[in-house]
Formats: C-alpha cells, sequence, structure tokens
C-alpha cells in the first residue's frame, strides 16, 4: 500500500512539473511567434510542439525502468538509450531557435550517439552474460566464423565478441575526436558545416564519421548473426530498428540534405524557413528530428518494455538513473582495449626485434664464414706461390 501511495506520488509530481514547464514555455512560444512572424520561428514553435509531446512519452519510459529496477546489469544500458531520444529533440530545438550554437550542441548530440551505440552493443552482452546459462561453454563451442570473404575468420565465439565489441567502441572513440576537430576547426573558420566542399573540414569528418559507423553497425550485425538463437528471448531486432532509426535521423538525414542542397533539389527558394543554404542543411535537419523524435520516443517505449522488469521495485529511482549515469563502465573498456591494443602492438614489434636480430647474426655468421673461407682461399695462394718459389730455387 505504501509503494502505490508513493507510486501515484511521483506520477502525480511528473504531471504537475510538466504542466509548469508546458505553461511557461507554450506562452513564451508564442509570444516569441506573434513578435517575430518569420517562417524560420514558425519552424521552431511547430518543432517546440513535438519536442513537448516527446518529453513525457521518453520520460515515462526512462522513470518507470528506475522505479523497477531489478536487472541493473541491464536497465542501465537501456535507461542510457532511452535519454537519447529527449536530449535529441530538446538539442535540436535549442540550435534550431539559436544556430549559431550548433556547431557545440550537434557535436555534443552526436558523441551520445555513438555513445548510445556503444551502450546496446554492452547491453546484448550482458544478456548473454547474465541471462543465457552455460554462456561460456557457448562462446567457445563457435568456431571457424567468418566475416567477410577478404577477411581471416574468427577463431571462435570469444574472438567475434571480442573484435566486435572494439569495432563499436572505436565509433564512440571516433566520434570524440571528430568532434574536437570540428571545434578547432570551427574557431580557424575552415569547417563550414552542413556543405559538401573539399576545402573544407566537415566532407572529411563526415566521411570519418561514415566510415567509423559502417564498421560499428557492421560489428553489430556480425554479433546478433553469430548469437542469434542466444538473443532471441530479448528480441533485439526491433531495439536495433529504433536506434538504427535515430543514427539514420541523426546522420544520414543531414548528408542526403547536404547532397539535394548541393545539386540545387533542396534551394532556399523552396524552404524559406532558411535564409542561406548552410542555414536549410542545418535548419531543416534540426527541424525533421524534432518531429522525428516524438515517433522514435512512441518506438522506444515498445522495443525496450519494463515489463519483463516487474520483479521488484525500487522506489530510490534517482539514485538509479545516477547509477546509469556513471560511465565508469566505458573508461573501464577503453583502457582494456587500449591494454590489449598495446600489447600485441609490443609483441609485434618484440617479435620483428627477434626476427631482425637473428637476422643480423646470420648475416653475421655469414660474413664471418665468407671471410674465412676467402681467408683460407688467399693462404692456399700464398703457400702455392711460395711452393713454386721454393721450386725454382731448387732448379737453379
Amino acid at each position: 500500500m505504501n509503494t502505490d501511495k508513493i507510486k501515484k506520488f511521483l506520477a502525480f509530481m511528473s504531471c504537475i512539473s510538466y504542466a509548469i514547464v508546458v505553461l511557461i514555455v507554450l506562452p513564451l512560444c508564442i509570444y516569441e511567434k506573434n513578435r517575430d512572424h518569420s517562417t524560420k520561428v514558425e519552424a521552431w514553435f511547430i518543432g517546440g510542439i513535438f519536442v513537448m509531446a516527446t518529453l513525457p512519452v521518453s520520460m515515462y519510459g526512462i522513470i518507470k525502468h528506475a522505479l523497477h529496477y531489478s536487472k541493473p546489469h541491464l536497465q542501465k544500458y537501456i535507461i542510457r538509450i532511452l535519454f537519447m531520444v529527449p536530449i535529441y529533440a530538446l538539442n535540436s530545438w535549442i540550435v534550431l531557435k539559436f544556430p549559431q550554437t550548433s556547431i557545440y550542441l550537434d557535436t555534443i548530440r552526436e558523441c551520445y550517439e555513438a555513445f548510445s551505440i556503444y551502450n546496446f552493443m554492452m547491453y546484448l552482452i550482458n544478456f548473454l552474460k547474465h541471462e543465457v546459462p552455460d554462456f561460456e561453454i557457448i562462446k567457445y563451442s563457435k568456431r571457424n566464423i567468418r566475416w567477410l570473404c577478404c577477411l581471416p575468420a574468427c577463431e571462435n565465439g570469444v574472438s567475434v565478441l571480442d573484435k566486435c565489441k572494439f569495432g563499436v567502441l572505436q565509433y564512440t572513440l571516433i566520434r570524440v575526436i571528430t568532434s574536437f576537430i570540428a571545434y578547432v576547426s570551427e574557431i580557424f573558420k575552415v569547417y563550414n558545416e552542413g556543405e559538401i566542399d573539399f576545402r573544407f573540414l566537415w566532407s572529411y569528418v563526415a566521411i570519418a564519421n561514415n566510415f567509423s559507423q559502417m564498421i560499428a553497425m557492421f560489428c553489430l550485425i556480425l554479433f546478433y548473426t553469430v548469437y542469434r538463437k542466444e538473443l532471441a528471448p530479448l528480441k533485439p531486432i526491433r531495439q536495433y530498428l529504433c536506434i538504427k532509426f535515430v543514427v539514420f535521423v541523426t546522420f544520414w538525414q543531414s548528408i542526403l540534405i547536404a547532397i539535394l542542397t548541393k545539386f540545387g533539389i533542396i534551394s532556399t527558394n523552396q524552404w524559406p524557413y532558411f535564409p542561406t543554404i548552410i542555414d536549410t542543411v542545418n535548419g531543416l535537419q534540426d527541424f525533421l528530428i524534432c518531429v522525428e523524435m516524438f515517433i522514435a520516443s512512441i518506438a522506444h517505449i515498445i522495443a525496450f518494455p519494463v515489463s519483463p522488469y516487474l520483479i521488484d521495485e525500487r522506489l530510490n529511482w534517482l539514485s538509479n538513473i545516477a547509477n546509469a549515469a556513471n560511465v565508469s563502465d566505458l573508461s573501464y573498456e577503453v583502457r582494456s582495449h587500449y591494454d590489449h591494443f598495446y600489447g600485441k602492438v609490443k609483441s609485434a614489434l618484440r617479435k620483428a626485434k627477434s626476427s631482425e636480430t637473428v637476422a643480423n647474426s646470420n648475416e653475421d655468421a655469414n660474413e664471418y664464414t665468407r671471410l674465412v673461407i676467402e681467408t683460407q682461399d688467399s693462404y692456399g695462394i700464398q703457400t702455392q706461390i711460395e711452393n713454386d718459389s721454393v721450386d725454382l730455387i731448387v732448379e737453379i
């Protein structure tokens, strides 16, 4: 009974808090719209309506998982993934109104996208480790697994797990590096976000991110293919599609808009919300994200339901969310993979050095043998000369 009362109280307070926010934000949006009749403000106003519809749906899923935190080894990653939608929605809405913040907020959003893909991978791995009986035996029983025709086969399931985890983790690291490059290049006015022009760095950053993202997505698909039977109770396909949808929205959609704008298919005349080409690319992307995140919020609630975790109720939901926000596991994975990679490089260098030493020793031995033979040959010739001289003297 106590539990029900607390749950009702939390639900009531959540509704009151959201109502207060709406009562403050919505009038401000209406005031701004009436003050400035530009179509850009209209886009911002419409996007704001979708954002305000997105937030309660997303927060409902997050709080439900935080209340029924019966399996932290899985729900920690689910909460992080669910936070992806409100972060993207709010970010896009703010950037739509203040486009000068785009370089800072959009790169943070993109880093969180990569972080979400990493969390989905860890969610699958933890399900196998904690929920599948005899997984330690199963992963060694899978052998000679092919990646692609041009790549050597993986020895067993353990090798697949490690390689796929690293393939996903590298996307998180690459995103951080390219975000730093974006910040620096924007300071020196050589970034030019949203426009395909190889005189500026945005095109190169987009290619690097695209390639890294393709590797991460390929690793996720390969991992599912190898462990499809064990992952079946989790139904990860719909979860993967939800994340893939958000990834498409935040990256491929921006590339598509940039290409269409580059070839004049989308122009500022057709989209008067935004006055310049770059504003068109970035603004249209942010406006569409505001709308699409409402769909994504509903899809995420369906894909990551709370029903499998209704075993227990932990009403200290704020500490559960704080637990999900602790990213020490990411730093541990980065250190582990760095140590593993550094160990392999060190071992390879040591082997190369040993081979070089052996080769040098063989060369020295061969050189010594050659000198001995030459000396012997020279000595033989000299002896023959001396013998001939002796014979000559005797004859005289």
